[in-house]
């Protein structure tokens, strides 16, 4: 099993050295712990990992090409429980997380979940 997490978007959220750049975390008794992989990689990167752990051939020449994460992962299971740390407040902080149900009202945006709803209604 593994469980790997991305954001999908940047959102303006640019990193100081690159708007490019981006945090992914791979979890899996197989992921090296407090690992820290330097190389460059991307989204296909990811896709050909993903593809490469269930078997599946590449989707397209992008993927294919793709370096993937393999040098985040070991041979040997790691099962060792792990202990639960509170956020760290200056990266994540909960008590300002926006329900994604209740869009401010000035943001004309086209996944505002009322209206979707509204349009499914309509039909």
């Amino acid at each position: 099993m593994a469980i790997f997490v991305t954001e999908d978007d940047a959102q303006g959220g640019v990193d100081h050295v690159d708007s490019h750049r981006t945090v992914m975390l791979a979890v899996s008794p197989y992921a090296r712990r407090n690992y820290v992989a330097h190389g460059n990689s991307s989204f296909p990167g990811l896709l050909k990992t993903i593809f490469r752990l269930l078997g599946l051939p590449p989707l397209n020449l992008f993927d294919a090409a793709a370096t993937d994460l393999s040098e985040c992962f070991t041979d040997r299971p790691d099962y060792t429980p792990y202990t639960v740390m509170p956020a760290d407040r200056a990266v994540f902080d909960p008590d300002k997380v926006k329900d994604p149900l209740d869009p401010a009202p000035d943001s004309p945006r086209m996944d505002d979940p009322r209206v979707i709803r509204q349009q499914h209604e309509r039909r």
